[in-house]
């Protein structure tokens, strides 16, 4: 991200189309998804820097309607440190109107980040793909602010996500970030606020609805009514669970199709792609809690998980405390924001510091194993080309 006063452009350039053009020119797309799309733009006498524009989708109406309602969320909640700032918006963008302007997040959304990781992990021949408890425990950090922000902050007004996902958390490298490695502390931004809501809601507002990710989705009766914060919780747990775990955070197919058949209800193919993709059985299969702080074999054997990272390894059991109250089915008593920001912002500072000397303990152990690896591959070797020289 570049700092407001080292960029080389000012809001004349991105609240009209005609200026914007003459200033920017295209780069690539960034995102696209059901509602719109997301392009970098870079400026065109420095084509260094560079800025995101998200539109909404071509001929919908609701996409239209949506983006406009996430630049007004985005006014009123105004600047968070783990939220994505809105720089402008553009109600004259061509083809499609308004579009918004944002920095470029430098390590993606949280699944290209954890591609990221992966790859440099190949890259050393590492082969434990496992995110470090650190990156999750700064996760938690950041969007326990970020969600308590939202819920008690600007004004007295609580708003709520309504669609709390993976994708729609971006991240950054921090600012004393050197080198080219993936930052294993990064800054995660909550952003993609199109279907936030009121709590409650005002007067003479239409009632909403709960209308996220089914993925990501809390208990089919909180989705009945008007969201409340805690939908948000439940679906940071959600994306906690994804994020370390590598999965899904739904019941596998096989358990769906098993507590269907026990009730007499229908259920489609196991090897139906195209069914199970439909938004019908997307809707019907319940996110579930699995724990971060037990092996492989007791995820796959008692917590219904298919699988997950080859070599993954527990998680503390603090950091499976903090992430466990994201799941209480009681909406009432599940965990608040503020709870988060007043106990578990602190605690999990004072755990990444101890999770960063362990990390680097284990990194000199999996160095050690590394090297011992390859000098048995050289001794191998060696004796087989003595044996050659024998024969």
């Amino acid at each position: 991200m570049v700092s407001s006063r080292d960029r080389p452009w000012s809001l004349k350039h991105l609240i009209d189309y005609t200026n914007f053009t003459k200033y920017f020119g295209y780069e690539r797309q960034l995102g696209k998804g059901g509602d719109g799309t997301v392009t970098a733009y870079h400026v065109r006498s420095r084509p260094e820097n560079v800025i995101a524009v998200k539109v909404p989708r071509e001929g919908s109406h609701r996409a239209k309607m949506s983006l406009i309602q996430e630049i007004r969320c985005l006014q009123q909640i105004g600047e968070h440190d783990s939220i994505a700032e809105m720089l402008a918006y553009c109600d004259n963008f061509q083809p499609v109107s308004p579009a918004i302007f944002f920095d470029v997040c430098d390590l993606g959304d949280m699944h290209v980040y954890k591609m990221k990781w992966c790859d440099q992990q190949r890259q050393k021949k590492s082969k434990s793909f496992r995110l470090p408890e650190v990156t999750i425990l700064k996760f938690l950090h950041d969007m326990s602010l970020a969600l308590n922000y939202l819920h008690n902050g600007k004004g007295g007004i609580c708003y709520v996500h309504n669609d709390l996902k993976p994708e729609n958390v971006l991240v950054v490298s921090p600012p004393d970030h050197k080198g080219k490695g993936v930052p294993t502390e990064p800054i995660f931004k909550l952003t993609d606020f199109s279907r936030s809501t009121v709590y409650p809601t005002p007067v003479n507002d239409k009632p909403s609805h709960w209308s996220g990710t089914p993925e990501y989705a809390p208990l089919p009766e909180e989705r009945k009514g008007v969201p409340m914060p805690s939908v948000d919780i439940w679906s940071l747990g959600a994306s906690i669970q994804s994020f370390a775990l590598n999965t899904q955070p739904v019941q596998s197919r096989e358990e769906f199709v098993r507590c269907r058949k026990a009730i007499g209800f229908s259920y489609p193919m196991l090897n139906d792609e195209h069914a199970w993709g439909s938004d019908m059985w997307r809707d019907l299969r319940l996110v579930v809690y699995r724990p971060l702080d037990v092996t492989r074999e007791v995820l796959k054997a008692d917590w219904d998980l298919a699988d997950c990272w080859s070599h993954h390894r527990p998680y503390t059991i603090a950091l499976n405390n903090w992430y466990a109250m994201l799941f209480d089915d009681n909406p009432v008593a599940r965990v608040t924001s503020a709870h988060l920001k007043k106990y578990a912002v602190p605690a999990l500072g004072k755990q990444i510091l101890i999770a960063k000397k362990i990390a680097v303990v284990e990194s000199g152990f999996e160095r050690a194993k590394l090297i011992r690896e390859q000098v048995e591959v050289q001794k191998v070797s060696e004796r087989a080309l003595r044996m050659q020289d024998v024969d």
